[in-house]
This record gives structure tokens, C-alpha cells and sequence, in this order.
């Protein structure tokens, strides 16, 4: 007279073949990866040696590949869903992202420091597409194929031909007593990029860039560009003298760049946007005032 349900158990011997599954497919995706980047011939020999076994032994087990969630279903319309839309393929490209400790515990719903740190990457791209320069260092992609982003040493290190060196730092501390450049007065100050430029024969310069994932009407606000004064004002050379030779305000926007006689620039950024407005003030700022 009564009605037993009964929940279906979950075989173990299942369960061992999705987790094998997942690792295989794992280990194949980043063999593919690899192969995609300059190895010697032995080690790519050896490679694709692997990858048919491991092929091979993922066909022998039973269980459908999983495949990442398609957005084609969903057209983000605001700057928060572009963001986050962004960020969502790199998942779906499968790339490993890795923060310093005190940004691991970011919440994914904290849409201005993802896009803080979208745009460190994106600098960095366009960097290194400014052309005729050798990467001297780079933090950017660790021994284990995983981006990461740190506070404590230079994103990126270029050579130019002409013997200037580029450097791009992540939320770089400048204090009173810092060197080759300094807060010109008793404040710590901490940009969110900045690019110190070291050519021979001329003083250093330095170029800020500040994410400010603020905006009323695709608009900055007018405190925010108090914000970048003080950063042209207050950050100086060694021995003194403003040392900011150009700086720009970065926000989510479609609108055309700004720049004034200060040499404040308000530089909209958005993501799956063009870039072509950062690519030139870059070439603008950096290469054509040392060549």
C-alpha cells in the first residue's frame, strides 16, 4: 500500500572511468597546447608519441567528452556582461589562470579588479606588438603553462634596439624614498600599470595607466580625473622633477579618446572591442618619443 522510492546508486567502477576520462582528456589538452609553441624535434617526436597512446586509451573508455557550455545563446549587451563574457572564454579556451595569494580569494562577481586585471594582460599584448624589441624578462606565463599576474616583480621586460629598455609593472609601490622614481611627497602611490622607460643618454620617464571601472553616462567621473592628476603631479625621478611623461584613464567605453594638454588621456577600453586605440597611444607614447 505504499510507494517506495528509490534513489538509483551511482556505480564506482563509473565514477573511476569519468575521472579517468577527465584526466586524459586534461593531459591531451595540454599536449596540444605544447605542441603549439617551439619545442626541438626530439621532444616533439616524443610528444606525439605520447598523445596517440593516450588517444588511443580515452577511445577504449566509454564516456562522452565533456564540452565547454556555448554562449552563442546569450549576446552580452552591458559593460559588466562584456567583461564577464570575456573572461568566460578564456575558460572555454581552457586556459589556466593563476593569481598572486592576496588575489586569490577574488569573487569572480568583483567586475572591476577582473577587468583591472584584463587590461594588465592586454598592455602586455599590446607591448609586444609595438615590434623591433626582444623580451629580456617576463613573469606572465609560469613553468606550469598558467598566467599570472604579480605585484612584486616586472609583468615584462623589452629591449629596444637603440639600448632602451621597457618595463611594465603591476600596481607598482612608489614611496619617498624609491628609486629610480619616487612619490614627490610624503604619499605611497600605487598605480595600476606603469611603464618606466630607460633610454641612454635622457633622464627615465614614466607612463601610468589606470583602470577605473567607473562611468556615468560612458563618461568618467571628474573626481577620477583628479585621481589621474595627482599620479602626473606627484610621481617624480630620483633627484627630483615630475617623471610622468603621459597617462592614461582606462574604462569600459565606446567612445573616442581623449587626450588633453596636461597629457591626461581618457582611453575607453572594452573587452572583445577593438584595440586599436591603446595600440597607437602606445606606439604614440613609447616608441615615437624615444626614436
Amino acid at each position: 500500500d505504499r510507494v517506495w522510492v528509490v534513489t538509483s546508486q551511482t556505480d564506482p567502477l563509473d565514477r573511476h572511468l569519468v575521472v579517468a576520462a577527465s584526466l586524459l582528456d586534461w593531459l591531451i589538452n595540454i599536449g596540444r597546447w605544447v605542441m603549439l609553441r617551439d619545442v626541438p624535434h626530439a621532444v616533439r617526436a616524443t610528444l606525439v608519441m605520447v598523445l596517440g597512446r593516450m588517444r588511443t586509451l580515452r577511445i577504449r573508455l566509454d564516456v562522452p567528452a565533456r564540452l565547454p557550455p556555448s554562449l552563442s545563446a546569450w549576446t552580452p549587451q552591458s559593460a559588466d556582461e562584456r567583461v564577464l563574457a570575456a573572461y568566460r572564454r578564456l575558460l572555454r579556451r581552457q586556459l589556466s589562470v593563476g593569481w598572486t595569494p592576496e588575489l586569490l580569494s577574488i569573487p569572480v562577481r568583483d567586475v572591476a579588479r577582473l577587468y583591472e586585471l584584463w587590461c594588465a594582460v592586454r598592455v602586455a599584448l599590446s607591448l609586444l606588438r609595438l615590434g623591433s624589441s626582444e623580451v629580456l624578462t617576463q613573469t606572465l606565463l609560469a613553468s606550469d603553462l598558467t598566467l599570472q599576474i604579480t605585484t612584486g616583480h616586472p609583468l615584462l621586460t623589452l629591449a629596444l634596439p637603440n639600448n632602451t629598455t621597457i618595463t611594465l609593472r603591476y600596481q607598482p609601490r612608489y614611496t619617498p624614498n624609491s628609486t629610480p622614481f619616487r612619490s614627490l611627497d610624503d604619499r605611497v602611490r600605487v598605480p595600476d600599470l606603469a611603464i618606466e622607460i630607460a633610454a641612454p643618454n635622457r633622464s627615465p620617464t614614466l607612463i601610468i595607466l589606470d583602470a577605473k571601472y567607473r562611468s556615468e553616462s560612458g563618461e568618467l567621473p571628474a573626481h577620477v580625473l583628479d585621481e589621474g592628476y595627482s599620479y602626473l603631479a606627484g610621481l617624480g625621478r630620483e633627484h627630483g622633477g615630475c617623471a610622468v611623461s603621459a597617462l592614461a584613464l582606462l574604462f569600459p567605453g565606446h567612445n573616442a579618446p581623449i587626450t588633453y594638454a596636461s597629457g591626461l588621456t581618457v582611453l575607453p577600453l572594452l573587452p572583445g572591442a577593438s584595440c586599436d586605440n591603446l595600440d597607437s597611444w602606445l606606439r604614440h607614447n613609447v616608441l615615437d618619443r624615444i626614436t
